[in-house]
């Protein structure tokens, strides 16, 4: 699959491809999407934001479901911080080409723009230190599985909320580094709120390789980071990949 350039960031977090067609895309953690989150998301009039942890038993019955929203599989007793969803402006629910999740940890679809067709996955991986299933490595084996299902020629945005710290400008090839002369191509940019990838950013940066995609959201500078309430760690768990 070939990786386009990283996109440019634009007025209100606007995204313009080589192509010259822009979508504004976004994520974000609900934390349980009630009906005043939902319409607040949709406030927002992003082309394509993309909701983790929803916490919804029952998607199916959101307004817009299969159209303007795309959702996960329901959560179960297993996984009740679990819940998927992709919120979509009209004009790009009529594009809507194909769609599909993999559990209640993964959504997608394909989207027919312009200059070509988006698959936008959208992701809840599951935290580190978690004692039943689903664990990290299967929420990354299932983003995998629907990575899989894009086209060659598909532009892939991967999006959500990946529990992972990204390190600054992790190399393309992992057995190439830099040198005076030749810079190696990276998977992330100098804008990572972290200097170097945890375990689960560098599971993260194993699916971005082996398909091609690098961490767009780490080439500028984010307006803001979350502070964990409890430790007040500066962090950055949630990223946007093309």
């Amino acid at each position: 699959m070939r990786r386009p350039p990283p996109p440019r960031q634009g007025v209100g977090g606007k995204w313009t491809t080589p192509g010259g067609s822009t979508i504004k895309v976004g994520c974000w953690n609900v934390r349980a999407l009630s009906p005043a989150t939902f319409e607040q998301c949709k406030a927002m009039k992003m082309d394509v934001l993309g909701l983790s942890e929803t916490h919804d038993a029952k998607p199916h019955l959101r307004p817009g479901a299969g159209t303007t929203y795309l959702h996960g599989a329901p959560i179960t007793e297993e996984d009740p911080a679990a819940g998927v969803g992709i919120l979509l402006s009209t004009n790009m629910a009529k594009c809507v080409v194909a769609q599909g999740c993999d559990g209640s940890r993964h959504v997608w679809c394909r989207i027919r723009c312009a200059d070509g067709i988006r698959f936008i996955l959208s992701s809840y991986i599951p935290v580190f230190g978690r004692k039943k299933p689903p664990l990290r490595k299967d929420g990354f084996d299932g983003a995998r599985r629907c990575l899989s299902l894009a086209r060659p020629s598909d532009i892939v945005i991967w999006i959500g909320d990946m529990n992972a710290r990204l390190g600054r400008c992790m190399p393309e090839d992992i057995g190439k580094a830099r040198t005076p002369t030749k810079k190696a191509k990276t998977i992330t940019g100098p804008f990572s709120v972290h200097r170097e990838a945890n375990e689960g950013g560098e599971m993260m940066a194993e699916v971005l390789r082996d398909h091609g995609l690098c961490a767009a959201s780490t080439y500028f500078k984010q307006p803001t980071s979350w502070n964990k309430e409890r430790s007040r760690a500066r962090s950055n768990a949630t990223f946007q990949a093309t």
